[in-house]
């Protein structure tokens, strides 16, 4: 699957199972799409929820992608 965004203010990455994509406000992974803020707060069980093996997998991405969203907005400002 292709990339998609126009790498300004939407940019995207993939990441094992996911394709994510992401503005300074909005975060998508795979076809769950929320505020980033919303992702922060999410619990275990919110998470798992969503996709099988999405826990496991979550847990393994998400500090490198908050940091990946903070990186990448710096660059817009």
């Amino acid at each position: 699957m292709d990339a998609i965004g126009n790498g300004r203010e939407i940019k995207s990455m993939q990441l094992g199972t996911y394709n994510i994509t992401f503005t300074s406000k909005v975060l998508q992974i795979g076809c769950e799409n929320f505020e980033i803020s919303e992702w922060r707060k999410f619990s275990d069980s919110r998470i798992t929820g969503m996709d099988a093996g999405a826990l496991e997998w979550w847990n393994k991405w998400k500090d490198f992608i908050f940091k990946a969203i903070e990186l990448s907005t710096e660059d817009t400002l």
